[in-house]
């Protein structure tokens, strides 16, 4: 059912839906109740498209006079939302030169009004520095608008910009083969296993981590310098391939052991700034400064989820993980992307053979995240500075880099660096930087293990757990849980950062998309998980030595899944033999 006043989409929903309403008192969320079946394959023709009679090259707010306004009202809450690069002055030529400085009023009475509540927090020296701060931004400002009005032509004003954009995001999706295809599951599709992880993340995401333990393994591998080990590790050798692919043509030898140890090691853990949505911006004018997401779907009633968001998304309230149709209700200007492996993995290559010049001693997290020790190989912000620059030049896309003494602190520093940014945590600032931190935000502390301390020991904040003795906290946790949590408290991370060993697992699991009518369906998709792991298992060059299978099974009782042909809620079994 669509709704012509306002021409978006109303959810059909069962009768259910009205009578738990009524009983709850208010409007419960239609996604356990909706008609889950309905749904629109891609490129399916709806209703609306036959009412639309919209020359080509006409802006949508020109169309609908109530979209321009709730648009224009968007605007002006947002405040600060579309001053850089002065794309409001290049609205000049179309809103008349009264409107637009009735907007510029505004924005500048707004701007006002924010630092004078901001300042009124500060002592008198930081008054003085902030003004003259905001003295410059606004001369920055003037001098921008008086270039645009020199020549209008340099900026697109916003409606343009974004149509140009969301007809740029409809052509790739448009050329995405996995978009052309119908949706399809096992019912309906004898190729599905191959279909599926051609257009499955993860599952990029498993074989390029295959791919780059591979080239990190290689001989002609270009490896950067050794780190100096420090502390425990100092009496570990350093391999002497590394030791000798690291030295500088005509430089010394120089061991560890005779070597001055520094006070404390220094470990980089980089990682890029909304990775996925960043690359898709790279090379494409037309997506700066507009809100960007990645997700296959982009309908306003789709359940796909987003993978990535750049910040202009995340300010208005779009997240990784989250429903596309929700994201397109708290920001209906989303410009919506889908995923493109192949863009994903040239950058992410050119990333980590950045890192492997800088140093030996890398460590992969995931396609877009790595740890680095450079400890003993100069200053450790002038070594994230220049990666940071390099990475910047050779791909286009920003990183931050987080330093500290151990990959913990190193991981946390990493936070406030964001976005595009460096930050560094030394040793003696460690207990005062975490003391307020989460307790979940710790390595190793899921929603389960946080979950437990907050009910049982009311733990919330790291601070209290330096509070608490380590015999309670391995009492309730276990001794491994138990000790890891209260040095990981104490700001104490001894792992090392080391190259990927050799891979102890190899597997495939899929979750979307399992429909079984007969048992006969359910041997076919046995016999093709199978095959997709014997032959991840060729690739590797291994055999197994044992065997688990997984299986999710539909919890009693459970709704209709809120993704569409996801498996919602269910009971999770494995056996190993």
């Amino acid at each position: 059912m669509w709704g012509w006043a306002n021409a978006k989409p109303v959810a059909i929903v069962r009768p259910e839906w009205v009578v738990a309403s009524l009983r709850a008192g208010q409007l419960l969320p239609v996604k356990d109740f909706a008609l889950e079946t309905i749904r629109d394959a891609p490129h399916q023709r709806r209703l609306t498209d036959f009412a639309r009679h919209q020359a080509a090259g006409v802006v949508a707010t020109e169309l609908y006079p109530r979209l321009q306004r709730e648009q224009e009202g968007e605007a002006r809450q947002q405040g600060q939302r579309d001053e850089q690069g002065g794309e409001q002055q290049g609205q000049e030529g179309e809103q008349g030169e009264p409107q637009q400085q009735q907007q510029q009023q505004q924005q500048h009475e707004q701007q006002q009004m924010f630092d004078e509540g901001r300042l009124q927090q500060d002592d008198d020296g930081s008054q003085q520095q902030q003004q003259e701060q905001h003295h410059q931004q606004q001369q920055q400002q003037q001098q921008q608008q008086q270039q645009q009005r020199q020549s209008p032509d340099r900026a697109l004003s916003r409606p343009r910009q974004l149509a140009a954009a969301q007809a740029l995001a409809a052509r790739l999706r448009a050329d995405c083969d996995v978009l052309k295809m119908a949706p399809r599951t096992t019912a309906d599709d004898p190729d599905f296993m191959a279909t599926y992880f051609r257009s499955s993340r993860l599952h990029w995401i498993g074989c390029w981590k295959a791919r780059l333990e591979s080239a990190m393994s290689a001989p002609t591998l270009d490896a950067g310098p050794s780190p100096i080990l420090v502390g425990p590790r100092a009496a570990a050798p350093v391999p002497a391939a590394f030791a000798a692919a690291g030295r500088p043509h005509g430089a010394a030898s120089r061991s560890p052991s005779t070597a001055a140890a520094p006070r404390e090691r220094a470990i980089l853990h980089l990682d890029m700034d909304c990775f996925f949505a960043a690359a898709a911006a790279v090379g494409r004018p037309e997506f700066v400064g507009l809100p960007l997401a990645v997700c296959h779907s982009a309908s306003e009633r789709g359940s796909g989820e987003v993978s990535s968001a750049n910040y202009e998304a995340r300010a208005a309230g779009v997240g990784a993980g989250m429903f596309i149709s929700e994201a397109k209700r708290r920001c209906p200007e989303l410009v919506v992307v889908p995923y493109e492996f192949d863009r994903y993995e040239d950058i992410s290559m050119e990333v980590y053979r950045i890192l492997m010049r800088t140093t030996s001693a890398v460590q992969p997290l995931s396609c877009d995240e790595a740890y680095l020790d450079v400890t003993g190989l100069g200053d450790p912000e002038e070594i994230a500075g220049r990666v940071r620059s390099q990475i910047k030049a050779a791909t286009g896309c920003p990183a931050s880099v987080g330093i500290g003494p151990n990959p913990l602190v190193a991981r946390l520093a990493t936070k406030r660096a964001k976005p595009d940014g460096q930050y560094r945590v030394t040793g003696d600032r460690v207990l005062d930087f975490t003391a307020e931190l989460r307790v979940d935000q710790l390595h190793g502390v899921g929603w389960s293990m946080a979950g437990k301390l907050a009910k049982e020991l009311g733990i919330t904040t790291v601070q209290q757990v330096r509070a608490c003795s380590k015999e309670v906290l391995c009492r309730r946790l276990g001794q491994k849980a138990g000790s890891e949590l209260w040095a990981h408290a104490h700001g104490r991370d001894d792992r090392p950062v080391e190259r990927p060993g050799p891979r102890k697992s190899v597997g495939a699991e899929v979750n979307w998309g399992v429909r079984f009518s007969a048992l006969e369906d359910a041997k076919t998709f046995l016999r093709g998980i199978a095959g997709e792991v014997a032959a991840r298992l060729a690739a590797a060059g291994v055999r197994g030595r044992a065997l688990t299978l997984k299986v999710k099974r539909r919890q009693a009782g459970a709704p209709e899944p809120a993704k569409f042909m996801g498996h919602g809620i269910c009971d999770n079994a494995s056996r190993s033999m």
